[in-house]
């Protein structure tokens, strides 16, 4: 018995298109005692050229396309009356993981490999979809534009938004999804262009963990390198990355100081920087060059996400140094990680211990510090850090609390911080748009905020 095959115009055509490049026919034999074995041939749509090559048929003179070709021919045992045959439609090397639905919906990610076709639909429209209700459903994927403050939209800006190493993403999720991505292992150092200042969305290209610390940064175009915290002291860049954290009541942004890592759980971070022209060189970590992609032993188990970090240990002054670390929690998200203090090297105007405020998203909470008023670098701060204290003296913050979820209901709260700081030091609060009177942050501990609109 012959099997043969002719393999289309289009198949031909739509090739380098596909994330599924790969055909192959597998023959199934059965030696009688229930054991099977399997034989495996490989098809491709295009002929080699090869003499004797029949896997892609020959060319027409005429058309220039293939002919049917005998493909694979056998002949049954005795007494054989089946015979089984699969036909396998493969990505040529892939990597996959458990993307895990937050309280928000929001997936911050990144891909740990460089796409065969960085088409977004291509990769994960697949595997990812929301219900948009009225029985549409769609995917959707957003690529922050540092240049504009805002995001290009898969499929809406199509042809501008790609999916590529090193950079992070958003897409939304209605539930867990299983996602894979076709293309090649990065085994050497990947390089991205900061040329705006402001946020950029990052990531892991590789397979394995990278180290804060081990990051690099060049204002000469690649001609020099500074680390991480040298970077932070000649202020090119903040000293802290953000991740969305899916794993927590109430999704929410982590901190990631230069202690941290870029972990191998396909996230997304962002990085702010402070001047223009920045390149960034994410290095190869150790063992990358003998590393393989395996799919995990049970895909569906979500990864297990880093622990939120608790607070910085209070400094040996006393009194003279705190950190007040702010919780604001709501029904579908949170923000965990406003924190003003108090440092040696802080300043009441801008210092490298103050970071900016990470973006925003859809339907989630947010509490920052409101300094739009400054003359040196205006804008929203995650974190606010001034002087010690002496004897006698006062500070005030101004703290906002913003959400665009019109009746969300949300707690703002020190409990945890508070306890840990010196009672030599008073903490009072009262609404901005009130004269109220001050009261004690220790005896109340925390205040309850619904917003009608925008708060």
């Amino acid at each position: 018995m012959t099997i043969r095959w002719k393999p289309s115009a289009k198949l031909i055509q739509s090739r380098s298109l596909r994330q599924y490049k790969d055909f192959r026919l597998v023959e199934f034999t059965d030696d009688g005692s229930g054991n099977l074995t399997q034989t495996n041939v490989s098809l491709t749509p295009e002929p080699s050229g090869d003499a004797g090559d029949t896997t892609g048929g020959a060319r027409d003179p005429n058309t220039g396309l293939p002919t049917e070709a005998a493909l694979y021919t056998y002949t049954p045992a005795a007494n054989e009356t089946v015979r089984y045959f699969r036909l396998d439609v493969m990505k040529a090397s892939f990597i996959a993981t458990q993307f895990t639905n937050g309280s928000s919906g929001w997936k911050f990610f990144s891909v740990p490999i460089t796409p065969t076709i960085a088409d977004p639909f291509v990769n994960l429209g697949d595997d990812i979809s929301v219900d948009l209700g009225n029985n549409t459903e769609t995917f959707q994927m957003f690529a922050y534009d540092t240049a504009s403050g805002g995001y290009k939209v898969y499929p809406l800006d199509i042809g501008e938004v790609a999916l590529q190493a090193g950079h992070g993403y958003f897409t939304r999720l209605d539930a867990d999804a299983r996602v894979d991505v076709g293309g090649s292992t990065n085994t050497s150092d990947v390089t991205l262009n900061l040329d705006d200042t402001g946020w950029h969305a990052i990531g892991n290209p590789f397979g394995l963990v990278v180290n804060v610390a081990d990051l690099q940064f060049s204002n000469d175009a690649g001609a020099n390198y500074s680390t991480f915290d040298a970077a932070v002291t000649a202020n090119w860049i903040e000293l802290n990355l953000h991740r969305w954290n899916t794993a927590v009541a109430g999704d929410s942004y982590a901190t990631v100081d230069s202690t941290g890592q870029l972990d191998d759980n396909w996230s997304g971070y962002w990085l702010k920087t402070k001047v223009a022209n920045l390149t960034l060189k994410i290095p190869a970590p150790s063992g990358i060059g003998t590393f393989v992609p395996t799919l995990p032993s049970n895909v569906y188990d979500p990864p297990a996400a880093p622990s939120i970090a608790g607070a910085r240990e209070q400094g040996s002054e006393g009194a003279r140094e705190f950190e007040l670390r702010l919780a604001l929690t709501a029904k579908t998200s949170a923000d965990l990680t406003t924190i003003l203090g108090t440092r040696e090297g802080g300043a009441e105007g801008i210092d490298v211990f103050d970071t900016s405020e990470p973006p925003h998203l859809s339907k989630t909470v947010s509490v920052y510090f409101d300094h739009r008023d400054r003359t040196d670098a205006p804008g929203q701060f995650n974190t606010d850090y001034q002087p010690p204290l002496e004897v006698g003296e006062t500070r005030t913050w101004r703290i906002v609390v913003s959400t665009d979820a019109q009746r969300e209901k949300m707690r703002l709260s020190w409990e945890d911080a508070i306890e840990g700081i010196s009672d030599d030091t008073m903490f009072e609060f009262r609404r901005a748009n009130s004269e109220g009177e001050w009261q004690d942050m220790r005896k109340v501990q925390f205040v309850e905020l619904e917003a009608e609109s925008l708060v």
